[in-house]
């Protein structure tokens, strides 16, 4: 599945090769029914700068090991949860 988002500034386009929406954590209740939540994840490969103007889309997976990377991951991670809310 691929996605679109943004962060730098920028629009990038990427392959979604595993997601999971995480869970929540289990509270209240009887202790047996209580359990740790787990944290969303989501890995992206293929990743593509979009460029409106010239209507292309340029490689750029060299970001997904730079310093930037954490921050791509989450604003990618971002956009496909809003789309699992939304039921797509």
């Amino acid at each position: 599945m691929r996605i679109e988002f943004t962060a730098l500034g920028l629009t990038f386009d990427a392959e979604v090769t595993e997601f999971y929406p995480g869970r929540p954590e289990r509270i209240s209740g009887p202790p047996e029914n209580c359990e740790p939540g787990e944290p969303p994840y989501i890995e992206i490969d293929d990743l593509k700068v979009i460029l409106y103007s010239a209507q292309e889309h340029i490689a750029c997976d060299w970001l997904l090991d730079s310093d930037c990377a954490e921050e791509i991951c989450q604003l990618a991670l971002d956009a496909m949860l809003a789309r699992y809310e939304d039921g797509e």
